[in-house]
């Protein structure tokens, strides 16, 4: 019967033990504004937010050409830019994209006009030049405004129509399940992290883009603790035909 014992404790410490889901991958480029972007400047709080969320497995290349070197990744991480994305750059986006992978991509202000209408209408919506300063307020409850049902904006970019809005005005945009745009570079900078709470939606973000899921689903296994419980289940089983099976005995 001692050893029934010791066999049912050692099952319920399988029990209580929490097994962690790996942080995923996400790529970025080296190409942003300078001082906004990954690793650089004024993001080092925004930076240290995605380093965390991925468990320090955010990398960067100079640009997005090589859809195989892509598709090694989980996420893609596209940062605001001076220049327009390539013919190539911009199709391989579109077929990561397609895999259901998640992106986040950054825009700006209409200084940037250009760039915001190429990241906004590769998913099918339209950005009209519009700027706005100031609260932006949450329309919608999620991960992604989770916390953070107010931010300041000190000068974003306001997308023209498509997508899902996050906050009114409509700088945040999510379009599918799987695509984020941004357009503003400020509110993740550690100049205005402290302001409403940005640092809270900054950190949601970073959540988000590493907690995506690859393009094959996969069947969910048992965990840990799951496994526990079945072992458990079974040991009480065998400890209770033992017990049956010498109460037999001993009315023999």
């Amino acid at each position: 019967m001692k050893k029934i014992i010791g066999m049912l404790f050692m099952v319920f410490l399988l029990c209580v033990m929490v097994s962690s889901a790996s942080a995923l991958s996400v790529l970025g480029t080296t190409q942003n504004l300078g001082s906004y972007g990954y690793g650089v400047g004024d993001w080092g709080n925004m930076t240290a937010a995605l380093n965390t969320a991925t468990s320090n497995q955010f990398d960067t290349v100079p640009n997005f050409e090589n859809l195989s070197q892509m598709l090694t990744y989980d996420a893609l991480w596209l940062d605001c830019r001076n220049t327009s994305l390539t013919a190539t750059e911009y199709n391989n986006i579109q077929s990561f994209i397609a895999t259901g992978r998640r992106v986040v991509m950054i825009g700006e202000n209409s200084s940037w006009t250009a760039w915001n209408q190429q990241i906004v209408g590769m998913n099918g919506g339209t950005y009209g030049g519009q700027e706005v300063s100031g609260t932006a307020s949450s329309v919608i409850s999620n991960a992604l405004t989770n916390g953070a049902p107010s931010v300041y904006l000190p000068t974003a970019g306001v997308v023209a129509s498509g997508g899902t809005a996050l906050y009114v005005p409509n700088f945040a945009t999510l379009w599918g399940n799987n695509v984020l745009t941004v357009l503003d570079v400020n509110i993740f900078s550690n100049t205005f992290w402290g302001s409403e709470n940005n640092g809270i939606f900054a950190t949601n973000v970073a959540n988000w883009v590493a907690g995506s899921s690859g393009p094959t689903p996969v069947q969910p296994i048992p965990t840990l603790n799951e496994w526990g419980m079945i072992l458990l289940s079974l040991a009480m089983a065998g400890a209770g035909l033992v017990y049956m099976k010498r109460r037999r005995q001993d009315a023999m």
